[in-house]
């Protein structure tokens, strides 16, 4: 067997512009007892244009590399000792990993029988031996064709074409077991792009396309750049930019000095997405913050890496956004402090908790008190009567701000009529307004209500 460490998530995807770089970058791996012929079929492959084939001998040892390499295609002979071809794709096909890769049966029975059998336990095509280099070739080229229609289609994003959520766990998990047998590190990068609703409801969702379009594309053109390879070290981290999701972008920086590198990538980022974009002639600004998580001090598995790359994205928005943040424990806490607020706070507008306190303006020429400000405060079960700063910033960021508006314009108004009342007409009443709630179509509703 010819050794090769390039797995499937380490190498750049079989789907690229052309045909002829597809070909060059797809693993091919062949598994036979005929070592002259594998030698024979690996010359006449690399001819054509093929530089990644790999040849087992041993049928015993076919199963723990197929998983590990993780190959774009399978050559596979059917009569051998020890492991048959037909065991072998049986276990291929009960695989969670391999269940979908391409299988191509090298055989030298042309008896409909055993034809029937390596169709039934999930071949993908035939070749009867000896074999025809040019017809393998052929067969290769339109196997591997369909094989990168369909990654496209499940592992690639259609709006920006870059590698979807999937694609990106996947490289990550490969990443981690690399790392975790180098004792290397491995980082996470997550971009979110700041304030990326108000593009799509002031421009239209087909403007927030495009704008995601030219992220993509100028995120793509950055980690391209001499200066960004010369500091790193690395020429593919195109291949590690996914977009996970929505306005959601990320890099992973596999292998080595990731903790040294992440800042200057991180840095960059944010750099180029404050240059302007071009929307059908309208010009957009927009900035974005980054979370960053490191293997293995910030997390050991895919998920726990994920999740606190997150968390440390949205310290960054916290932090005024237009930054950058690293994942800590601290940050982990005050995340779950903030869950757990947010948690209560949909609990206290059904309860009804807040209350409304009213701090008088006072004339100071005369000394009178001409008007009140409403001042909103939460009557919290346990922790006692907490003021705005334990609370709105969260109400806000989770969309909960209308709601408790309402309570408030609904209590000040009901106190103020009361005031009116007692003669207290010429007395003004202020209550603050969120942005938020002026987008809510039912506050003239709220504030004209007579309840």
């Amino acid at each position: 067997m010819r050794d090769i460490t390039l797995g499937q998530s380490q190498r750049t995807n079989v789907y690229v512009d052309d045909l002829n770089s597809m070909l060059k970058n797809a693993v091919i791996m062949m598994v036979d007892d005929e070592p002259i012929l594998m030698e024979i079929l690996q010359v006449f492959l690399e001819d054509e244009g093929y530089e990644n084939f790999i040849t087992i001998e041993d049928s015993r040892l076919a199963m723990s590399n197929l998983v590990k390499i993780q190959p774009d295609i399978l050559l596979l002979d059917l009569k051998m000792p020890n492991v048959n071809g037909f065991e072998i794709l049986q276990q291929v096909r009960k695989n969670e990993i391999l269940k979908h890769l391409p299988v191509i049966v090298l055989t030298s029975s042309s008896d409909a029988e055993t034809k029937l059998k390596a169709l039934e336990l999930g071949a993908t095509d035939f070749l009867a031996k000896p074999i025809d280099a040019s017809e393998l070739a052929l067969r290769l080229r339109n196997t591997l064709t369909v094989k990168a229609y369909l990654d496209q289609l499940a592992f690639y994003d259609s709006l920006t074409g870059l590698p979807n959520r999937e694609r990106f766990l996947d490289r990550l998990d490969w990443a981690l077991l690399s790392a975790e047998r180098t004792q290397d590190s491995v980082a996470v990068i997550e971009l979110s792009i700041d304030r990326f609703k108000q593009v799509n409801d002031s421009l239209g969702p087909n403007a927030g396309d495009m704008l995601l379009k030219q992220i993509a594309d100028r995120l793509s053109g950055l980690v391209r750049l001499s200066d960004v390879i010369s500091h790193t070290g690395r020429n593919n981290l195109w291949q590690n930019l996914s977009r996970l999701s929505g306005d959601e972008f990320s890099i992973l920086l596999p292998d080595g000095k990731a903790s040294e590198d992440v800042a200057f990538v991180a840095g960059r980022l944010l750099s180029s997405l404050k240059e302007v974009f071009s929307i059908e002639g309208q010009e957009v600004f927009i900035t974005g913050s980054i979370g960053i998580a490191v293997y293995p001090e910030d997390g050991k598995s895919t998920d726990s890496l994920i999740q606190n790359s997150g968390v440390a994205t949205q310290y960054a928005k916290q932090k005024g956004r237009d930054n950058y943040q690293f994942y800590s424990t601290e940050l982990n806490q005050k995340a779950k402090e903030r869950l757990e607020i947010e948690s209560e706070l949909r609990h206290a507008i059904e309860q009804n908790e807040f209350v409304v306190h009213y701090q008088p303006k006072v004339n100071l020429s005369t000394g009178l008190v001409i008007g009140m400000e409403a001042l909103v405060r939460w009557q919290h079960p346990n922790r006692g009567l907490l003021s705005p700063f334990h609370f709105i910033e969260i109400a806000e960021d989770s969309g909960l701000i209308p709601g408790i508006g309402e309570l408030v314009m609904r209590q000040a108004c009901q106190q103020h009529k009361i005031w009116q009342n007692k003669g207290l007409d010429n007395l003004q009443l202020s209550v603050n307004v969120s942005p938020h709630q002026f987008m809510e179509k039912h506050i003239q509703k709220t504030i004209d209500a007579k309840d």
